[in-house]
């Protein structure tokens, strides 16, 4: 006899199969968002603030993501995005930091650098600059973006919920309505309240930078 799918497989004698969803449970999805895979996706609501609810003067800034299925940063696509508040002149670096184990807010492994930019900014401006490597972002696993030295008067913004991008309503990844920041560390240490080694971080929730990231979905 024949098979129906609807939603999951319902076979003739009435068991019905449907798809598992191997997400850490205890993630709150928050906002859905539609997405398509190698575009920009905002982890604020907008891509761009003239204000900012954070706090500028840092030399490290922390944010984290989650993986529902594999993903890439692709290198020499433009992709990591910063939006300011203020005008200003910096140079900055990106990193990345991948979880070891899966559906786990630890286990950080050391960072790798992705991307740099120099620019002269202003309030309410976008800065987008070129990955430089291709880094591979397994399912089910957490990781951090980092940023070091700038921009200075960077936007972050109050996000009550976690932002997810989504095709066709399939969760592909979290942005966590989290960052980490630090004034006096300039390097991509990894905060204390991860499991890490940087003691000066401060743990701000609720909280976004105005930024936007590309991913390819392998």
């Amino acid at each position: 006899m024949p098979l129906t799918i609807d939603g999951g497989i319902t076979l003739s004698q009435g068991i019905r199969l449907s798809p598992t969803f191997a997400s850490d449970p205890s993630l709150s999805i928050g906002t859905t968002v539609e997405w398509s895979s190698n575009t920009i996706f905002d982890t604020w609501t907008s891509s761009s603030s003239a204000t900012t609810d954070g706090t500028n003067n840092v030399g490290a800034v922390w944010q984290m993501f989650y993986a529902h299925r594999a993903l890439r940063i692709t290198s020499g696509f433009s992709g990591a995005r910063i939006g300011t508040a203020t005008s200003g002149t910096n140079t900055w670096t990106w990193a990345l930091s991948l979880s070891s184990v899966n559906n786990t807010q630890s286990s950080f492994a050391t960072a790798t650098n992705f991307g740099a930019q120099s620019a002269s900014y202003v309030s309410g401006g976008t800065y987008t600059t070129n990955y430089n490597a291709t880094i591979n972002i397994p399912a089910f696993r957490y990781f951090l973006i980092g940023r070091i030295f700038g921009p200075f008067y960077y936007a972050s913004r109050t996000l009550a919920d976690n932002r997810t991008a989504a095709s066709s309503g399939v969760p592909q990844f979290t942005v966590i309505n989290k960052i980490w920041r630090s004034s006096s560390d300039t390097t991509f240490s990894i905060p204390s309240q991860l499991g890490g080694a940087g003691g000066s971080y401060t743990q701000a929730n609720t909280i976004s930078q105005v930024a936007g990231f590309s991913f390819v979905t392998v």
